[in-house]
This record gives structure tokens, C-alpha cells and sequence, in this order.
């Protein structure tokens, strides 16, 4: 682990020039983490990529972090390669390296962003899904003081109606995805809350779904021809007293 050789540049940034790196380990101008690694922390040392390379492969580490002599932090993007003499056989490592500081903060500080702009969505979809309830709440107390039956029905079919927007505001916040509903998932669960919402289990309800993710839009639309297409099932598939099975 001796410095052959080193151009100018590597030299300046160590505030050095070329002479004063060949011959000696890097041992004396990194630390012993930097050189050896950290196997508790799982983390590598430039001696690990060193013994890769002389075993014959490509070593490439896009965040090495270094402290120089002026105590200044730093990332780099590092590469490593065998050198070979006539015969193929390795007898030194060739390494070149490129400052990447500022990219990785910025890459940094643009994550750290989207981190905070998800959390932001997902507490909205838990806020709006809560605002649903609270309507579809009201919606039910005042369903109980109206008299007439067509009414009472219609207040049913509002609340149906926002269950399926809440089903939907609650798979976003629980997904990965802020921006897309895996529409599958979303069927069974607005299918199956609306079966316990009718009285009694005159109808069983058979769900084919496949795997399909669809921007949030989409599945609100889905969500309310569906509301719909099951609602009518249920009131109109089969006569008063008989049973039966939808698809």
C-alpha cells in the first residue's frame, strides 16, 4: 500500500507535492479507518478495494469520505483497477478519484426535500381521509331524523360514496407511492366494506383483481362506477328473500 506515483493534482489537495507521496504507505496521510475500514461499522477501507483490485477486479465506491489536512470532510468518487505488467501479472493498483463534494449535498438536501414533501402528502390524505369520515359521520346522525325512505336512502348512498374516496386517501398514506393506487388492492377493500354495509349476506361477492397501479384520479373514478355497480347489486341482482352470487 506505497505510492508509486501520484500526479499534481491528488498531490495539491493534500497541500503536497508528488515527491513527498512516493515511496511511503497511506497510512501516514489517511487515518486508520480511512485505510483499514471498520468491520464493526460494516464499513470498507481503501486497503479493501487495494486487495480487490490486485485480485484482478474493478473497484468503484461513489462515496468515499475523507478528511484531508486542513480538516476539511469530503466525498469522492473512486475507482480502482489491476496493472499488469507483459505477463499479466498484477503488481500494482491504479487509482483515480473525483470530487464529488457539493453533488452529494445537494443530492442530500434534495432528498431530505422529497422526504419532507412526502410526509407533507401523506399527512394531507390522512387529514382529507379524517374530514370524510367526519362528513360521512354527520351524514349518518342525519340520515336517523328524516321520515322518508327515499331520504334515508339517499343519505346511504352519499356515505357509500365517500367511503370510497376515504378508501382511497388511506392506501395513499399507507403506500410507497404518493402519486398511484394499486388499483387491485383497492377494489377488494372498497368491495368488501361495501357488502358488510348492507344488511344480511343474501349476495356473496367473487373478486377477481390483477396487479394494476393507477394515478389517483383514475381510482376515484373507478371507485365511484363501482360504488355504483355494487350498490345495485345488492338491491336489485336478486328478488327479496332468494340468495345469490356476483361477480
Amino acid at each position: 500500500h506505497k505510492f508509486i506515483l501520484v500526479n499534481s493534482a491528488f498531490a495539491a489537495a493534500h497541500g503536497l507535492t508528488p515527491e513527498d507521496f512516493v515511496g511511503r504507505p497511506d497510512t501516514d496521510f489517511f487515518s486508520q479507518v480511512e485505510c483499514m475500514g471498520d468491520a464493526a461499522a460494516g464499513t470498507r477501507g481503501f486497503h479493501d478495494d487495494d486487495n480487490d483490485a490486485f485480485e484482478g477486479r474493478l473497484v468503484r465506491r461513489p462515496d468515499v469520505r475523507v478528511t484531508l489536512a486542513d480538516g476539511v470532510p469530503r466525498v469522492y468518487d473512486t475507482h480502482k483497477r489491476p496493472l499488469r505488467d507483459e505477463s499479466g501479472r498484477v503488481y500494482g493498483v491504479l487509482g483515480y478519484t473525483r470530487e464529488v463534494t457539493e453533488q452529494k449535498r445537494a443530492a442530500d438536501l434534495l432528498q431530505q426535500a422529497l422526504s419532507e414533501k412526502e410526509t407533507l402528502l401523506r399527512e394531507i390524505h390522512h387529514r382529507v381521509k379524517n374530514n370524510l369520515q367526519i362528513v360521512s359521520g354527520l351524514l349518518h346522525f342525519q340520515a336517523k331524523k328524516v321520515t322518508s325512505p327515499e331520504d334515508a336512502a339517499a343519505f346511504k348512498d352519499g356515505q357509500k360514496r365517500l367511503l370510497a374516496m376515504m378508501l382511497v386517501h388511506d392506501k395513499l398514506y399507507q403506500s410507497t407511492e404518493l402519486a398511484r393506487v394499486e388499483l387491485g388492492e383497492y377494489v377488494r377493500s372498497l368491495t368488501s366494506a361495501l357488502a358488510q354495509s348492507f344488511d344480511g349476506q343474501r349476495v356473496q361477492l367473487e373478486v377477481q383483481t390483477a396487479v394494476a397501479h393507477v394515478p389517483v384520479d383514475m381510482a376515484l373514478t373507478v371507485g365511484m362506477v363501482l360504488c355504483e355497480l355494487v350498490t345495485n347489486l345488492f338491491k336489485y341482482a336478486y328478488p327479496p328473500g332468494s340468495e345469490g352470487v356476483g361477480r
